[in-house]
């Protein structure tokens, strides 16, 4: 059967496409619609991501070399892993600036030893900075756990800071239950919290805060301190909280807790060359 059999076959069963085809040209062609800021046809080609073909580069990425950046797919494959492509992750490595890990599938740590051997590998998670986890799929983030005790027993006895963990306030909820069994030694990062409006909030409050300090009498201070807090009781322990209140989606979250988090997370973006926050 021919393709305009089969046109003509749909219309007569299905008329209402015609309206519907007549509506996408009506929305790409009019005034204000996407084909007047994108040129989406090359000839008779559809450009899917017409902003591929630019010859333009982040500013991040200007006057970049070999010896600055390394972006390793560890893994591009979706749901379960396949015979020659693993779970999504992303490993950038920065060399003498550390690295960041995008998504982390399980079986990261197995791509890692693939791609630089047992030796490599543990050297790449030692120079782990960050670990940004786009949502809370498994093939996403169920890698991520022995990530963090492997870096954990990697660097024990030695002075280092708790790796940054970026990611969907649920992912929390699941560190947190396996931080039952062991520690993780890892600071999280709600990504809601890392718009730069979130920043600008955040700093904005930092400093209101740091102002009213100044202002306080001593009174105010033995007051703060004095005070008691008051929990709900519950079935396991009397006077405590099942769930700290500000890690309850929707709640006010403790700007004290997240800002020096999110100072941290925007010295490492900005020594990886992206400028911090978008």
């Amino acid at each position: 059967m021919a393709p305009s059999e089969i046109i003509n076959e749909l219309l007569s069963e299905i008329p209402e496409i015609v309206d519907a085809a007549q509506h996408v040209r009506e929305f790409w062609s009019g005034p204000g619609g996407l084909e007047a800021d994108i040129n989406v046809f090359q000839g008779d080609k559809v450009i899917e991501e017409p902003w591929l073909e630019e010859n333009t580069l982040p500013s991040c990425l200007e006057n970049i070399r070999r010896d600055d950046l390394e972006v390793v797919l560890l893994g591009t494959g979706s749901s379960q892993p396949s015979k020659y492509r693993n779970v999504t992750s992303i490993y950038i490595n920065l060399f003498s600036k550390g690295s960041l890990l995008l998504d982390c599938g399980e079986g990261t740590l197995g791509q890692l030893k693939r791609r630089y051997g047992v030796e490599g590998a543990d050297d790449a998670v030692r120079k782990l900075r960050c670990i940004w986890i786009s949502h809370i799929h498994a093939d996403h983030h169920t890698g991520l756990a022995r990530i963090l005790a492997l870096r954990r027993d990697l660097l024990k006895g030695m002075t280092r800071e708790p790796i940054l963990v970026v990611g969907p306030w649920q992912l929390k909820k699941f560190l947190d239950a396996y931080q039952i069994l062991e520690d993780l030694d890892m600071q999280f990062i709600d990504c809601r919290s890392t718009t730069e409006a979130s920043w600008v909030a955040f700093e904005d409050d930092s400093k209101s805060k740091k102002d009213d300090m100044s202002l306080a009498s001593p009174n105010d201070f033995a007051e703060i301190k004095n005070s008691t807090v008051n929990t709900e009781s519950n079935l396991f322990a009397r006077g405590s909280r099942m769930q700290s209140y500000w890690k309850r989606p929707g709640n006010p979250v403790d700007n004290g807790m997240v800002f020096p988090s999110l100072k941290r997370l925007k010295e490492v973006l900005s020594e990886a060359g992206t400028g911090g926050f978008d």
